[in-house]
């Protein structure tokens, strides 16, 4: 019988806990109870803790997704012709991962690219939380890498060299 109670008493305790992690981060609560007027905020704690020279925080709000904070959702038709039949499923990928890398870049949350491949079409589907023009969604991960070759001009300082570069009129696509 103690064993039961004391199961009891813990699912009790952790449930409490969970709940209260998981409120907002501010509850107004205002009610009268016997002619006593309420007007109080219930917070939810913040994790900063510190052992020594150790420190653990945690931030505990919500990462809303698209389902939630509204977005956009788009989807690149990508063109296969030029690419090798064995290889494109491999390209479809590594252009997923491109576009994650640039969208990690800004700092979205909770955003996803994913590949579709439905008979010959290849596609990337793209979410991203938050973003609500399309055209801005586009211009964020359509952009297309460019490679430029500069010179370092002679005469630049070591304080300018970062800046002070001649261009060569090389690009990527003098590759081979």
């Amino acid at each position: 019988m103690k064993k039961k109670r004391f199961l009891l008493w813990a699912i009790l305790a952790i449930s409490l806990l969970s709940l209260f992690l998981d409120l907002p981060a501010v509850v107004p609560l205002k009610f009268k109870v016997a002619g006593y007027q309420i007007d109080w905020q219930l917070r939810r704690p913040r994790i900063n803790w510190r052992l020594g020279k150790n420190q653990f925080t945690r931030d505990l709000e919500i990462k809303k997704g698209i389902d939630l904070a509204g977005g956009s959702q788009v989807v690149f038709q990508a063109d296969m012709q030029l690419i090798d039949a064995a290889d494109r499923d491999q390209a479809l990928e590594s252009a997923a991962a491109n576009i994650q890398r640039r969208v990690d870049l800004f700092g979205l949350s909770e955003s996803l690219v994913q590949t579709s491949k439905l008979g010959a079409d290849y596609r990337l589907i793209v979410e991203l939380p938050g973003v609500e023009d399309v055209s801005q969604a586009i211009a964020l991960i359509g952009q297309t890498a460019q490679l430029d070759f500069r010179a370092l001009a002679p005469e630049a300082t070591a304080a300018a060299a970062l800046t002070d570069f001649q261009p060569t009129g090389l690009t990527g696509a003098d590759l081979a």
